[in-house]
């Protein structure tokens, strides 16, 4: 994962270092072209605007390594220009993700660039499932320290939590997962409606 800003590094190496996925962070072009001719990544995310060398430029570069030349890389960025989304294509780049990065569109690429199949445990909400899986409340007492974490922006305990409820009911597992979306986001707003969504089912 090469971006210049740590926040985007963080959102996406929890979303996939929890699935099993060891993960390498770079802060620019040069450092990532370095990290990749040491490691041999199966799958290169890359940010496009960056200090030193940017995202084009790395593709490029990994594309002239002959160990490199077939590994698949993702850009990502929140530019709004089919500019930069040709330009990527041009340099060498497999697909793009838009930021800010929504989990199910990662998956997808992660599926159909490294040949993945997706197998989810029974009782567990997969992407796909947020939306239409029925959500079940846990009892407010369950949430107090997800609440005091929000209070201090301290998203990686949200997502301790969240997965503590995971393990503590699996009917909890569609408010678990769109809580562990939302912390990945560091959608704070999104995590609040969820807990008032308790708070008023506690108060009818």
């Amino acid at each position: 994962m090469v971006d210049d800003r740590w926040e985007n590094r963080l959102v996406l190496t929890n979303l996939l270092e929890p699935l099993g996925f060891q993960v390498r962070q770079a802060e620019h072009g040069a450092q990532g072209l370095l990290q990749a001719r040491e490691w041999r990544p199966d799958l290169v995310i890359t940010d496009l605007v960056m200090p030193e060398m940017d995202g084009f430029e790395l593709t490029q570069a990994i594309r002239d390594t002959p160990e490199l030349a077939t590994t698949p890389v993702i850009a990502s960025s929140a530019s709004v220009f089919n500019f930069d989304r040709q330009k990527s294509r041009e340099v060498g780049c497999d697909d793009f993700l838009p930021k800010p990065v929504q989990a199910e569109e990662l998956f997808a690429c992660l599926r159909d660039r490294l040949h993945l199949t997706w197998i989810y445990e029974i009782g567990e909400a997969s992407p796909a499932d947020l939306a239409t899986g029925e959500l079940v409340l846990p009892p407010a007492a369950e949430l107090t320290a997800i609440q005091a974490a929000l209070t201090i922006g301290d998203f990686d305990v949200v997502e301790v939590e969240a997965r503590r409820l995971q393990q503590l009911d699996r009917q909890y597992a569609v408010f678990a997962a769109r809580v562990l979306l939302a912390a990945a986001d560091f959608d704070e707003r999104a995590i609040c409606e969820l807990l008032a969504q308790v708070g008023s089912s506690a108060s009818t």
